[in-house]
């Protein structure tokens, strides 16, 4: 009995360090994989046996396989990556329309400023035809210009309203995405196990989803994650998602 006793101590203990083996070469192998996170074997000791000497130890046992990762950092990566698109989508519009303005090409201060000359010309000799002609002149090249620059603008206009479009799409692809993983993670999570892979996609899909739009999440008991965007509109609340829509 004894024999057999440490012998069933000794299998708990080659099973645990096989387990943590296992788990270890998978981190080698996803060290490269993009959202992957670290994960570590929780072991604790298994119920002891009374015996006429007291408790005997019965070895060792696998509580859970966790993911090493912290709730706050990982929304403040979501939030950072959306501050930095935001920042990014402003800077690249905003650049297109500063080329604009300060082009030799479009911009208007050329043509207001020959404009206004050829006005001091003609006001300080009224009678002179060749004064009266430039006038014209420029006054049909400024108001050339700013049509030009008028259509410019509003090709922009359109841009950006295409770009929202477009985002509001993304934005509702990717909401159903996460909600389908929320019901496959709450059907393969048992107790406190939870399916690690499947929540590192799920970390991922919102840190796509943060490059469209801010971003908070809420943990699920039942796993996974509840989504909300914008001064909190709820886009995935469980397994079901919203459509967003853009506006004119």
């Amino acid at each position: 009995t004894k024999m057999s006793s440490l012998i069933n101590t000794a299998i708990t203990g080659i099973r645990v360090s096989q387990t943590a083996l296992s788990v270890t070469g998978h981190n080698i192998v996803n060290a490269n994989t993009e959202g992957y996170t670290r994960q570590s074997v929780i072991q604790s000791t298994n119920p002891a046996t009374k015996t006429t000497a007291g408790y005997l130890g019965t070895g060792v046992t696998i509580d859970n396989i966790i993911r090493n990762t912290e709730k706050y950092l990982v929304d403040q990566v979501v939030r950072d990556i959306g501050v930095l698109s935001e920042a990014d989508t402003y800077l690249f519009n905003v650049s297109q329309v500063n080329n604009l303005l300060a082009s030799d090409q479009t911009n208007l201060s050329k043509y207001i400023n020959q404009f206004f000359s050829a006005v001091n010309e003609s006001v300080n000799d009224p009678s002179s035809m060749l004064g009266r002609q430039l006038l014209l002149t420029q006054s049909q090249q400024l108001v050339s210009g700013m049509r030009a620059l008028d259509e410019r603008l509003n090709a922009h206009n359109k841009s950006i309203n295409t770009q929202l479009q477009g985002a509001a799409d993304q934005v509702t692809s990717i909401g159903k995405r996460i909600a389908e993983l929320n019901s496959i993670i709450g059907d393969a999570s048992i107790n406190a196990a939870q399916p690690n892979d499947l929540l590192d996609q799920l970390d991922l899909v919102v840190r796509e989803l943060s490059r469209y739009v801010s971003v908070t999440t809420v943990n699920r008991p039942e796993g996974g994650l509840n989504v909300f965007i914008g001064q909190g509109q709820p886009l995935v609340v469980g397994t079901v998602s919203q459509t967003l829509k853009a506006v004119p």
